[in-house]
């Protein structure tokens, strides 16, 4: 099979459009969490703030003398946290999604 340069082109074209083709029922933009039918700024910080109040309750696990393995109780106590926001703010209502998806008029919390 011998390629020309416009069967190449064309192929070349194809694929860039393939590859820029998205799905718009994902959403765009970073992920953000917000609160359906919640139109105050201030009653979602709030509601946010005591989430990650309690996702930062408890002390770090410190467990090991070496730097390695404080680095990795660090690391494990750092997707603990995490991990606790998200089911906090799951069970108080909050959906995570991308930011376009968030409707017009909700205040939303970057993730």
């Amino acid at each position: 099979m011998h390629l020309t340069p416009r069967s190449l082109l064309v192929s070349v074209m194809f694929l860039l459009l393939c590859g820029c083709a998205s799905d718009p029922s994902k959403g765009t933009g970073p992920e953000v969490w917000y609160h359906p039918g919640v139109t105050n700024q201030a009653t979602v910080n709030q509601q946010f703030a005591k989430c990650r109040m309690i996702s930062n309750s408890g002390g770090a696990g410190l467990a090991g003398w070496n730097a390695g393995s404080l680095l990795a109780t660090a690391m494990a106590d750092g997707g603990r946290r995490k991990d606790v926001l998200r089911d906090c703010l799951l069970s108080e209502g909050w959906l995570h999604t991308r930011q376009s998806l968030v409707p017009a008029g909700t205040p939303f919390v970057k993730d």
